[in-house]
C-alpha cells in the first residue's frame, strides 16, 4: 500500500481534524476525538484490490463515531472489516460491544451508527467490503456485527492468514488477479463468521469449503477455454459433478452456472477496461470462453439488462 496519510508533518493543533478527512474520505463521514489532543499521532495506509478497501490505521488512543447525521444522504453502502494487530479496540453496533485484541477481527455496517474506542498504541488492517458481497453468504448483515471472531477457531484463522497477507500483495496485482483475491477474501471471511456464529444450515465444514475454494481457481484458470465444461472443472479437482453442484448450492447456483457467471463477468469487466477498447466485443467474447458473439450478446443482456454495446458505452 503504496498512499500514506500521516500526522507528522501536520501542526499538532490540526492533527485530529486532519485524521478525521482522512478517514472521512477513506471510509465514511465520521467523528473522530481524542483526549490527547496537540500529541496526537495517527498514520493511515491506504490502498485497494478490486472491491476491496485496504488500509493500516496506526493510532493513538481515539473514538470514531458515526450518528444518524453522517448516514443520512450518505451513498455509503459498504461493511467494514477491523482486524486487531495491536492493542485494543472496542466496537458497540446493533445493541452489543465486543472488544478485539490481537488476532481477533469484527465487522460493522456503515448503514447505522456505530462507536469504536481505539486503546493505546493501536493498529488494525482494515477492509471495506461491498455490502452486495457479504449478502450474498450471510444475509443480515446485523446478525454478524460487533462479534469478535477468534484466531482459535479454525476458519477464522485461516481467514486472518489470508487477510494479513493482502497488504504485500495489493501493489502488485493485475485486474483479473486482483478481482479472484477479492472474492476469496469475501469467501474466507463469510465462512468464518457461519462457522464461528454457528449458523448450522449454512455452515461449510473445513474440507469441504477448501474443495470449493480449489474448484473456484481452477474455473478462474481456465475461463477462457472454449472446450472447458462442467465436468472437466470437477475433474481437476478429484471430484464428480453432482459433488461440484452440492458444494455450490451454498450460494444458490450450480457448476454450470457459477462457469458462465465468471465468464459473462470477466468480460464485464473487459468491457469497462479503457486499455481494452480497441477490442472488439467479439473478440472480448472468444477470450473469455464464448463461443459464439450472439450467444454472449444475449446472455450479457439477460444478466445486466443492458448489452454489451451499451454497457461498454457508459463505461469508456
Amino acid at each position: 500500500m503504496q498512499i500514506c496519510f500521516s500526522t507528522d508533518d501536520v501542526h499538532p493543533s490540526d492533527r485530529i481534524s486532519y485524521i478525521r478527512d482522512v478517514a472521512c474520505k477513506t471510509y465514511v463521514e465520521l467523528d473522530c476525538l481524542s483526549e490527547k489532543k496537540h500529541n496526537f499521532t495517527s498514520k493511515i495506509y491506504a490502498g485497494e484490490i478490486a472491491n476491496l478497501g485496504l488500509s493500516e490505521v496506526i493510532t493513538d488512543q481515539c473514538e470514531v463515531i458515526r450518528t444518524k447525521e453522517f448516514i443520512k444522504g450518505s451513498k455509503a453502502n459498504e461493511i467494514i472489516l477491523s482486524l486487531q494487530l495491536n492493542g485494543t479496540t472496542q466496537i458497540l453496533q446493533d445493541n452489543r460491544e465486543t472488544t478485539l485484541t490481537p488476532g481477533n477481527f469484527a465487522i460493522y455496517d456503515t448503514e447505522r451508527c456505530y462507536h469504536l474506542k481505539l486503546g493505546e498504541n493501536n493498529r488494525q488492517l482494515v477492509i471495506k467490503m461491498p455490502r452486495d458481497h457479504l449478502k450474498v453468504h450471510l444475509g443480515e448483515i446485523s446478525h454478524y456485527t460487533s462479534k469478535a471472531m477468534c484466531f482459535k477457531n479454525p476458519l477464522s484463522k485461516l481467514a486472518i492468514g489470508f487477510i494479513q497477507t493482502l497488504p504485500d500483495i495489493a501493489d502488485n496485482l493485475n485486474k483479473e488477479k486482483a478481482e479472484t483475491i477479492s472474492k476469496q477474501a469475501v469467501d474466507l471471511i463469510s465462512h468464518a463468521f457461519i462457522h464461528e456464529c454457528q449458523n448450522n444450515s449454512a455452515l461449510l465444514q473445513k474440507s469441504r469449503f477448501t474443495t470449493l475454494m480449489r474448484l473456484k481457481s481452477i474455473i478462474e484458470e481456465n475461463i477462457s477455454n472454449h472446450d472447458f465444461k462442467p465436468a472437466d472443472a470437477a475433474k481437476l479437482v478429484g471430484i464428480s459433478v453432482r459433488y461440484a453442484n452440492e458444494l455450490l448450492n451454498s450460494e444458490n447456483t450450480s457448476l454450470e452456472k457459477y462457469i458462465y457467471a465468471q465468464r459473462l463477468e470477466r468480460c464485464r469487466l473487459n468491457l469497462a477496461d479503457p486499455k481494452l477498447k480497441m477490442q472488439s466485443i467479439a473478440e472480448i467474447a472468444h477470450s473469455n470462453g464464448f463461443t459464439s458473439a450472439s450467444h454472449f450478446s444475449r446472455r450479457f443482456k439477460e444478466t445486466h439488462n443492458i448489452s454489451p454495446i451499451e454497457y461498454r458505452r457508459s463505461k469508456i
